[in-house]
């Protein structure tokens, strides 16, 4: 996520292949990243900072969830033409936690082939990649602020600084792009990839980058919009620690082959604490 402007990207098909099925203790070991907070915690801390900030309830914040999967889900079914043969609302109450659900993570039992060719004009000539099939990285943008699951409001910002560290990394992305990104995105015009690991971060991305106005205005927002092309690493079944890959990957695709110019794809690390964003766009033969 953090690419230079400037730069050529060539899309590679995406193979996803089912490797092999992780048992529950290896998988929350894998998340103890932390000495006296499990990881599912620390995403629970996080859903709790955010209600307060934005004065919603509980029950208001797993409203928002169900809107967002139901938007990652008409995504997937859209574009796969399966249908989704699951039901939201997991809850993991062994972990000691309730507004963690077991479908909002990515999924550690995939793997995936597939990758970006990042490099410049001449050398994209040289290797006699096609105008039509390259496209600019426009824009990117990166903040980090320090991931404390004692101190999550640092992360999650307060009332109308609500993650600040995000905002600035889609400023300074949309800035080096020199484009209005929400006017795009409403002009049909901008392909979005949030990242989905766990609803208080795509929440943020459409709140800081002014998608949304306010809070209460996400539930109307995605009945009519798209937030991703893949249908998110939740029902996409994206790779664990690839997700910001496969999107950049797949929003490239989408890009050679449609008609729309632009794309955004969000990053996310560890409990929210680094936030990324890159800004592609359809330039065909840029200097």
């Amino acid at each position: 996520m953090t690419m230079k402007t400037g730069r050529v990207c060539n899309f590679n098909p995406i193979n996803f292949v089912d490797t092999r099925q992780y048992g529950k203790e290896t998988i929350k070991k894998a998340m103890e990243i932390f000495e006296d907070v499990s990881l599912i915690q620390c995403y629970d801390l996080l859903a709790r900072c955010l209600c307060r900030e934005t004065d919603i309830s509980n029950d208001d914040f797993r409203g928002l969830a169900d809107s967002l999967f139901d938007n990652y889900s008409r995504t997937f079914q859209g574009r796969s033409g399966r249908q989704i043969n699951f039901l939201r609302g997991n809850v993991l109450h062994d972990y000691g936690t309730d507004l963690f659900c077991l479908t909002d993570c990515a999924n550690p039992n995939i793997d995936f082939a597939g990758g970006l060719i990042v490099t410049n004009t001449p050398t994209a000539e040289q290797l006699n990649i096609p105008e039509n099939s390259r496209v600019k990285v426009s824009g990117s943008g990166y903040a980090i602020v320090k991931g404390d699951p004692k101190a999550i409001n640092h992360i999650t910002g307060k009332g109308n600084d609500l993650f600040v560290h995000l905002k600035n990394a889609f400023l300074q992305a949309q800035a080096e792009a020199q484009i209005d990104v929400i006017r795009e995105f409403q002009n049909r015009n901008l392909l979005l990839e949030a990242y989905t690991c766990y609803p208080p971060i795509p929440i943020a991305l459409l709140l800081v980058t002014g998608l949304v106005g306010n809070i209460n205005d996400i539930h109307d927002f995605l009945k009519h919009n798209e937030i991703t092309v893949t249908g998110g690493m939740n029902i996409a079944r994206a790779p664990w620690n690839n997700p910001a890959l496969n999107g950049l990957i797949e929003v490239t695709q989408r890009l050679v082959q449609g008609n729309r110019q632009y794309g955004m794809v969000h990053g996310n690390g560890g409990i929210g604490e680094a936030q990324g964003i890159t800004v592609l766009e359809k330039c065909f033969g840029i200097t």
